[in-house]
């Protein structure tokens, strides 16, 4: 096997079009410390390479993105300040929630997700943070958090309430259920689904092109401009506020009994500590 082969984030380029492709599907691209940064660092490097038009992102094999692999949580906590917000320092989740505002804010060149497969907790954050969702018939989306007894991160709480609205953002967050493509598609959560998997990369580099072929100016603005008006206040406190808030769930009493309940099976009684 190939260097390339086993990086954690492949990157190629198409034209003026730049393809991710997240590369754990040993682990269902799970997010890890290198994934995390690799994710980063390239859509800075998208952000501020004049010959890149649009950024297509998606996963090798048959997910997405699985959320955050939890069995390597401890090299997130590695990533770099500088690849997080600085503001959520030492939290390990910094770099993981910064995605959104490198996708959205940073990188002012339309990002397009293929959704190939299944998206859960931080990963469908991921999914959503880009600007336009095209989904494989295969795609599933789960919010993961409330099942382990916490509250969404990564921008989620932001990214989803745009896609879906707040009744609709709530209810997928508490139901904590398994929302397949096409009533993904119903929502808002994705605005396409494609006849089969095999057409999903097709699709997507084609859309992708098709803005490529724009004028950079005008695409770069409307971008901006369209993002500006649906934009929270502050939203670097923001994504600091969905990290300490995950954080403390996580460590609570009823954290570890949500924790222990999923493993086991077994329901759980929570008390609100």
């Amino acid at each position: 096997m190939t260097a390339e082969a086993e990086a954690p984030l492949l990157v190629e380029d198409d034209g003026h079009l730049r393809i991710l492709r997240l590369n754990r599907p040993e682990a269902k691209n799970a997010l890890n410390g290198a994934l995390i940064t690799g994710i980063s660092r390239e859509l800075r490097a998208a952000a501020e390479d004049d010959s890149v038009r649009a950024v297509v992102i998606t996963g090798n094999g048959t997910a997405f993105c699985a959320g955050l692999d939890l069995a390597a949580a401890a090299d997130v906590s590695t990533a770099p300040a500088s690849e997080g917000t600085g503001r959520s320092e030492g939290s390990g989740y910094a770099a993981a929630d910064n995605m959104a505002m490198l996708a959205r804010v940073t990188c002012t060149k339309p990002i397009i997700a293929a959704v190939n497969g299944a998206a859960v907790g931080i990963g469908v954050s991921l999914a959503t943070a880009a600007d336009i969702r095209i989904a494989s018939p295969a795609a599933r989306f789960h919010p993961g958090y409330a099942r382990v007894g916490t509250s969404p991160d990564g921008g989620g709480t932001w990214t989803v309430t745009q896609a879906v609205g707040y009744e609709r953002a709530l209810r997928f967050f508490l139901e904590s259920r398994m929302v397949n493509a096409g009533e993904a598609l119903a929502i808002g959560l994705v605005s396409e689904v494609v006849d089969s998997p095999e057409e999903l990369m097709d699709r997507a580099v084609a859309y992708g092109q098709r803005l490529c072929s724009l004028p950079p100016i005008a695409v770069r603005q409307t971008k901006q401009l369209v993002g500006r008006s649906v934009a929270v206040a502050d939203l670097a406190q923001h994504l600091d506020d969905e990290v300490h808030a995950a954080l403390a769930a996580l460590s609570s009493a009823d954290g570890r009994r949500a924790i222990e309940a999923y493993l086991t099976g077994q329901p759980a009684t929570y008390t609100g500590t």
